[in-house]
């Protein structure tokens, strides 16, 4: 068994595939098609031993990530593993963001959904069975994925971030074990060794304004607290750098497929804060609900978002801006508030049966039960 089969293997044991939905051989090549073209961006192909191997998955861990596999002689190899699952989810979660509809019953289904998910993942068959039956109860999502223009190019752009900020991961990782100018093709952005100190410097600059936007809040304490966590933590630089990696590779796309389109260039800049949006509610979902946990706690990668973006958009700074405090009133009415309220019911519920099904003197406590 080679190291390729090897890595198959471990990914088919530590993830959960979805068995229903097989890719087309159409579907497999438009992806790899993709991943080459986000590749050709930021790396050239001289030192073919550090390209990442593209691989495709369905599963319902629903992330992709970057897999090294160091050898004997401190040689890596590199896997970029790219999970198809949350293109489904950030379709629907598009779709309800776009539409006119009432948004209740697919807010609903979808939170069954990820619940039921999760119980999966986390091998808990009495919550699987009582989230995977409501949300089967619930029927058909009801807003139409395909009935809205320009929802595949969003699509495409939130396909090209994953791959961008995965390969971001793949640089990054590269640094610190080898030589980067063996394979990066840095026109696309500066060295990225400066990138990782300016990056740096700009989280500190975020940090400074959260401490004086909320100076007179009692949590001010806790923006400290991250802020220091932020700046020591490699893993929150890591991830910031991997973004400007993906900003970089999808601007870049969107000026050569599109030269001088602003309206398309906004677009692109609002698919991407949409799926930090995304990104940022799915982390949401077993977060304590209280409004001063989510106004401390705001993303990093958000506020990252707003600042270094903004360099793509110099000579659209106002439009761009406006399009983003647009987007959040919008997202939080149609997404955020009704979802955040359903996780915060589900997670009572599933207090509920758990307490039911642990009851000290070994019986069911009915009472629980009709509470759920």
């Amino acid at each position: 068994m080679n190291i390729d089969d090897v890595v198959l293997e471990f990914i088919r044991n530590a993830r959960y595939s979805v068995h229903t939905n097989n890719l087309s051989e159409t579907e497999e090549a438009r992806l790899k098609a993709l991943f080459d073209d986000c590749l050709s961006l930021v790396a050239n192909h001289h030192n073919k031993a550090l390209i990442p191997t593209f691989i495709l998955c369905d599963t319902y861990n629903k992330y992709s990530a970057v897999l090294p596999v160091r050898f004997k002689r401190n040689e890596y190899k590199y896997y970029l593993l790219y999970d198809i699952h949350l293109n489904r989810i950030n379709r629907l979660l598009n779709a309800i963001y776009f539409s006119d509809q009432d948004s209740g019953h697919d807010i609903w289904k979808l939170s069954y959904q990820l619940f039921a998910e999760d119980s999966l993942l986390e091998e808990d068959e009495v919550l699987l069975s009582y989230f995977g039956l409501n949300k089967a109860a619930l029927g058909s999502f009801e807003i139409a994925e395909n009935s809205q223009a320009d929802l595949n190019f969003i699509l495409d752009i939130q396909e090209r971030y994953i791959i961008g900020h995965e390969l971001g991961h793949w640089i990054y990782k590269v640094l610190a074990n080898t030589d980067i100018s063996s394979i990066a093709n840095i026109g696309f952005c500066e060295d990225p060794y400066m990138l990782l100190t300016d990056i740096k410097e700009l989280l500190s600059e975020l940090y400074k304004a959260y401490e004086k936007l909320f100076e007179k809040k009692e949590y001010v304490k806790l923006i400290h607290e991250q802020k220091e966590l932020v700046l020591k933590n490699d893993g929150i630089l890591g991830e910031c750098f991997a973004d400007a990696v993906a900003y970089a590779i999808v601007f870049a796309y969107v000026q050569i497929k599109y030269p001088n389109n602003k309206e398309r260039l906004l677009l692109a800049g609002q698919s991407l804060f949409l799926e930090m949006m995304n990104l940022h509610l799915l982390a949401m979902q077993h977060m304590a609900v209280v409004e001063e946990s989510f106004e401390s706690s705001t993303s990093v990668r958000l506020g990252f978002l707003r600042n270094y973006a903004h360099l793509y958009f110099e000579e659209n700074g106002e439009l761009f801006n406006s399009m983003l405090e647009e987007t959040v009133l919008r997202y939080e009415e149609r997404i955020t508030n009704p979802m955040l309220e359903c996780f915060a019911e589900l997670e009572q519920r599933a207090d509920n049966i758990h307490s039911a099904l642990k009851d000290v003197d070994g019986q069911l406590n009915m009472g629980f039960i009709l509470d759920v």
